[in-house]
């Protein structure tokens, strides 16, 4: 029912989220007929605020997608010229 964050942390499970491959078809939410009825908003919260549809990823790491977005950043040369064009003049300012 939770998902790890990192440094600790953890929040509830949303559709969509990894999971362990030996977990699949476990629990995901509480058992909604055995929440007091004083909580029974929350079930409505959980399904159309916090667990709505989002748009799946294409790739399954979100590190791949940057990928490629520095590309122009140094123009034709190679990324070698253009740390070698930002350090032009570096020893003459010391």
């Amino acid at each position: 029912m939770l998902t790890a964050t990192g440094h600790g942390n953890r929040r509830l499970f949303r559709d969509g989220d990894r999971i362990d491959p030996e977990r699949m078809g476990g629990r995901t939410h509480p058992d909604w007929d055995k929440v007091p009825a004083k909580y029974a908003y929350l079930r409505q919260w959980y399904e159309t605020v916090w667990n709505k549809p989002s748009e799946p990823s294409q790739t399954a790491d979100p590190l791949l997608d940057l990928a490629g977005t520095g590309a122009g950043m140094w123009g034709t040369g190679s990324a070698d010229d253009y740390v070698a064009s930002l350090r032009t003049g570096w020893e003459a300012s010391r």
